[in-house]
């Protein structure tokens, strides 16, 4: 009879994206969003942030008046704020993205060793 002692060690579960964390051979560029959590919230304010850009845009929140940016700008004006709108809603779902697919993986790991990853 097999005792739990006598069994190999479970192999640590890969790593999805392990270019994004900073655990075992990833980089160190993103270590304020290494956790999963945290870039599930900064990409949940990122999205919400652009989302709330594109409805006030949208939604005619300039006044009767325009403004000397728009005079000066002209159509330009609209084009680049819809680009920086578009910039942070995709942003913003690129790190909901990776949040959503580490978690899991984020999860196993700490059941299985009792500690985080990094």
């Amino acid at each position: 009879m097999e005792t739990p002692e006598s069994r190999p060690p479970a192999p640590d579960p890969a790593e999805p994206l392990p270019w994004f964390g900073s655990g075992r051979g990833g980089s160190q560029r993103f270590r304020a969003l290494r956790r999963p959590k945290d870039s599930l919230v900064a990409g949940t304010l990122m999205l919400a942030l652009g989302i709330g850009g594109l409805v006030s845009g949208l939604g005619g929140g300039h006044s009767g008046r325009r403004s000397t940016v728009s005079d000066a700008l002209g159509s330009w004006g609209d084009v680049i704020a819809l680009l920086i709108v578009v910039l942070v809603s995709g942003l913003g779902a690129f790190l909901f993205g990776v949040g959503a697919v580490r978690y899991p993986w984020y999860r196993r790991y700490r059941r299985i060793h009792g500690r985080p990853p990094f």
